[in-house]
């Protein structure tokens, strides 16, 4: 009985897709088409087992849509289903341009995995999460509701979660530190930012080479220390200069993935620290200065 009443409600799901949207695409219209045949309820299954089994589905299936409306509508149904269902929140607030609705299903999502985990257990297992699997899925959500916030240009939000990533988990697995630095920066945190340059002292990216450069300009603005921390910057990846020096030749898309002193950790950087640069002209222009009159390298 609980399986054809399931079943019964993907079906009316189905009814009102074919009937309210035109422009599906056959993958979708296939995908819609197959939910009903992913069910395998056991009769001795409790409602909320049937119903986070139900979300799953039509999660996954909103996942496999070539079309966003389509995705967010199954996204919806999976959490009229079972609203504990965290991928569900987590796609939504990702595709939200409304920063409130955004962070209103990051916060639902951060819940769920506070009560899934247990809050006693966050609070003996801090220091060591990431490393702890159960641990991981509240993390990526704490991670994605910091860059909704810098985003958004709620830098102290954004902040606070970033400090609260690096206490949970000082190995910074998702490299938080990252997000933090330039945040620090541009709010002119400079204590701060020392403190977690000195942390992570052994970081050999390209962000930390610049913005202890920054900071040692803001303490000895055109100094001779100044510029040797520029010309360290532009030994670790000389692609940086040739994007601070020409914006217009930044490639508007983000790398999957980059190394040390690579093109592609460049362009991360570039678009991950762009409100830093745009809080701070003055330095830029000592780059650009140094760049062409002392380190005279060919961009």
């Amino acid at each position: 009985m609980k399986t054809k009443q399931i079943k019964k409600e993907v079906g009316q799901l189905l009814d009102f897709i074919k009937d309210n949207l035109d422009n599906l695409s056959e993958n979708d219209l296939e995908s819609f088409m197959n939910l009903g045949d992913d069910y395998d309820c056991e009769e001795d299954m409790s409602i909320e087992e049937i119903r986070e089994q139900e979300a799953a589905i039509l999660f996954k299936h909103a996942m496999m849509c070539d079309l966003e409306d389509e995705a967010k509508i199954l996204a919806k149904r999976a959490l009229v289903a079972y609203p504990d269902c965290t991928p569900a929140h987590i796609f939504l607030a990702n595709k939200q341009t409304d920063l409130k609705k955004a962070i209103s299903h990051y916060k639902s999502a951060i819940a769920i995995e506070e009560k899934f985990i247990g809050k006693k257990y966050l609070k003996k297992h801090k220091g060591h999460f990431w490393g702890i699997p159960e641990t991981r899925p509240y993390m990526v959500t704490l991670f994605s509701m910091m860059m909704s916030y810098k985003e958004f240009g709620e830098y102290e939000e954004a902040i606070k979660i970033c400090e609260n990533m690096l206490e949970l988990n000082p190995h910074d697995n998702q490299g938080a530190r990252y997000a933090l630095i330039p945040l620090y920066l541009t709010k002119k945190m400079d204590d701060k930012a020392e403190k977690l340059c000195k942390k992570y002292d052994n970081d050999a990216g390209i962000a930390w080479y610049f913005a202890k450069a920054l900071i040692e300009y803001r303490k000895n603005p055109g100094s001779d220390s100044v510029k040797e921390c520029i010309r360290e910057a532009h030994k670790h990846n000389p692609h940086v200069f040739k994007y601070m020096l020409d914006e217009n030749k930044l490639p508007q898309n983000l790398p999957e993935h980059y190394g040390f002193g690579d093109d592609a950790e460049a362009v991360t950087f570039m678009h991950e620290s762009k409100m830093l640069w745009n809080s701070c002209p003055e330095f830029i222009d000592f780059i650009r200065e140094l760049f062409y009159n002392q380190l005279q390298v060919a961009v």
